[in-house]
């Protein structure tokens, strides 16, 4: 009997389901026994140290972005995000008063 026809079988196909649980992309976490943590690093290492530094601040927000697109758009999802706002205020002030 060659390979391919033993994956033929009910059994061998039973048997590739389980190899395939135990490993691969979808292993099972393995627990670390006895891990020593990160060993200290010889002064000469280029790992040793930081050799970037601290990185200073930009000076502005990098989560600002510049409105883009024709006025009419820019307009539109102003109010768009305004009727947002709007909702989520209505909503939170009927979760503090209760049901009615």
């Amino acid at each position: 009997m060659n390979s391919s026809n033993k994956s033929n079988t009910l059994y061998g196909r039973a048997q590739a389901d389980v190899e395939a649980e135990l490993g691969g992309r979808w292993a099972k976490p393995k627990p670390i026994v006895g891990g020593a943590g990160v060993p200290e690093q010889p002064a000469a290492s280029p790992w040793s140290r930081d050799p970037v530094g601290k990185e200073e601040p930009l000076g502005y927000s990098v989560d600002d972005v510049a409105p883009v697109g024709e006025q009419h758009e820019i307009e539109a999802s102003l109010r768009a995000i305004e009727d947002q706002q709007q909702r989520s205020e209505d909503d939170e002030g009927q979760h503090l008063e209760g049901p009615q």
